[in-house]
């Protein structure tokens, strides 16, 4: 009878630590996080023989944690991709319009205030022409997948407010009608938002 209630209390000391070493992982097993970025895109590829200009983008993002380690998240991104002045006959299209959406999984290690993360994204990218060409006529709209390695790191101002920074290479190429367009290259954001623990 001793043996029972001293294996009972054995039962109930372990559920207690294992309570109580888990309680943080599921107090943060649903934590979601929206934020939005601005930063340069310095495409490594080439239109036609010319390179490309550093273009501005932006984007919007919106993350939900799997416990405290890792992060899956969508995003939206928009910009334009400008050839540098010298543009030759053989590219007749001098500036494109960018958008897609991306998934996005990332592996955080939460520290005091910092986060840093690293992690891959998968998306779909479409490419459209903004400026026609002397005669008027246009190639039409384009669209390709991309991926990416992303890091980067969240500075948490409060419980709530964040600064992000994050640096990326993207694979990124379109094929408009025959005409390869290489827009990957490396990203370079900063951004702010909004986190909460559910």
């Amino acid at each position: 009878m001793a043996k029972m209630r001293q294996t009972a209390k054995l039962k109930t000391s372990l559920v207690i630590i294992l309570c109580a070493a888990f309680s943080p992982a599921v107090a943060r097993a649903v934590d979601l996080s929206i934020g939005v970025m601005g930063g340069l895109h310095m495409a490594s590829g080439q239109a036609g023989g010319e390179s490309f200009n550093t273009s501005f983008f932006y984007s919007l993002l919106a993350e939900a944690g799997l416990g405290r380690k890792f992060m899956v998240g969508l995003g939206y991104t928009a910009g334009s991709s400008l050839l540098k002045p010298s543009v030759s006959a053989q590219s007749p299209f001098s500036e494109w319009s960018v958008r897609g959406v991306e998934a996005i999984l990332t592996y955080r290690h939460p520290l005091t205030d910092i986060t840093p993360f690293g992690g891959i994204s998968l998306g779909r990218f479409w490419l459209e022409p903004k400026s026609p060409v002397a005669d008027g006529s246009s190639p039409g709209k384009a669209a390709a997948f991309s991926a990416s390695v992303v890091g980067g790191f969240k500075a948490f101002l409060s419980r709530v407010f964040f600064g992000l920074f994050e640096l990326r290479y993207a694979i990124l190429s379109f094929k408009p009608e025959g005409e390869s367009i290489d827009l990957g290259g490396i990203r370079l954001s900063l951004g702010c938002g909004l986190s909460f623990d559910l």
